[in-house]
């Protein structure tokens, strides 16, 4: 088996580029991206993870990307069962985009053992401004009733370059319309720089506003995190 590693190591490693490296107390993990025509785009990655009792490379996931029109459509993703040797399906996102409505659908799927087969399991559509920036989120759940998706969860992302402030909201589907939940403001001062936000909820039960975090960043000169 260590052979077999090694061999795999060196094979890999001689036509795809070093992606990740992480490390702790119980695994160091490689993960590798075979090689494509460009840097942009990734036909595959592999995960390796260091079994410390045998002191071999063992694969732990697995991923393949397929691209439509130059545009990531469809990433599918592995787990290694080693108990019989052989990939098994985890996790599925197909992308479609609608340049027309300005919006990008995804969905996301799992793979069901008891049907051997994927499953949907989350459904999203981003919708985005005409500068190409992030709009809003709308998220779906699937309802039993009516054996349909519906509108669950809505983030929006709204900017004001001249007081350079940022907004993040979340809102509820209730009773046919958007009900905000929450919220994150975030304001800069460019010459302190610092960013200070404040993240507030709704209570549901009393209808009140509730601060529950304030949180200061502070930037270095060429506005990298301090």
């Amino acid at each position: 088996m260590r052979i077999i590693s090694l061999l795999l190591l060196m094979l890999v490693s001689g036509f795809s580029g070093f992606s990740q490296f992480l490390s702790g107390d119980c695994c160091t993990c490689y993960a590798y991206e075979y090689g494509s025509q460009s840097n942009y785009f990734r036909d595959s990655s592999l995960y390796l993870m260091l079994n410390r009792e045998t002191e071999d490379w063992e694969e732990s996931s697995f991923a393949r990307y397929n691209y439509d029109n130059r545009r990531l459509s469809e990433t599918v993703s592995y787990y290694f069962d080693h108990d019989n040797y052989q990939r098994v399906g985890s996790f599925m996102q197909i992308k479609t985009p609608d340049p027309e409505n300005k919006n990008i659908k995804r969905l996301q799927y799992r793979w069901d053992k008891d049907f051997q087969n994927w499953k949907e399991s989350s459904r999203s559509v981003s919708y985005y401004k005409e500068n190409k920036k992030l709009s809003h989120t709308v998220n779906f759940k699937y309802d039993e009733l009516s054996a349909d998706w519906v509108k669950n969860i809505r983030n929006e992302s709204t900017s004001n370059s001249k007081l350079s402030a940022t907004s993040n909201a979340m809102k509820k589907w209730v009773s046919g319309k958007w009900l905000t939940t929450s919220e994150n403001n975030c304001t800069d001062d460019l010459v302190k720089l610092q960013r200070t936000c404040i993240s507030s909820s709704l209570n549901e039960e009393t209808g009140l506003w509730e601060t529950s975090r304030k949180t200061l960043y502070q930037y270095n000169t060429d506005m990298r995190l301090a």
